[in-house]
């Protein structure tokens, strides 16, 4: 059985189902990987700075949380 050349479709749209979205807990898993492997790459090649980098955080993160208790009790004080 021979079929005509011309009577196949030379071009066909493929019906396309609607992509499922990704669970949040996959992305998030997979940023914090890369964020994780991105830290520790940057510490193996640049010690210091991150050494630096991470005293900077450290310091910034206690003053805030020092200061958040200070209002806390500042609160607390006026209440009574």
């Amino acid at each position: 059985m021979m079929t005509s050349f011309y009577s196949f479709v030379a071009f066909h749209e493929v019906s396309v189902y609607p992509k499922k979205e990704l669970p949040f807990f996959i992305v998030f898993t997979a940023g914090l990987c890369s964020v994780t492997a991105l830290l520790a790459l940057m510490t193996h090649r640049y010690p210091e700075r991150m050494s630096e980098i991470a005293k900077v955080v450290r310091y910034t993160n206690i003053h805030h949380i020092s200061n958040h208790i200070g209002k806390k009790k500042k609160e607390e004080c006026k209440i009574e």
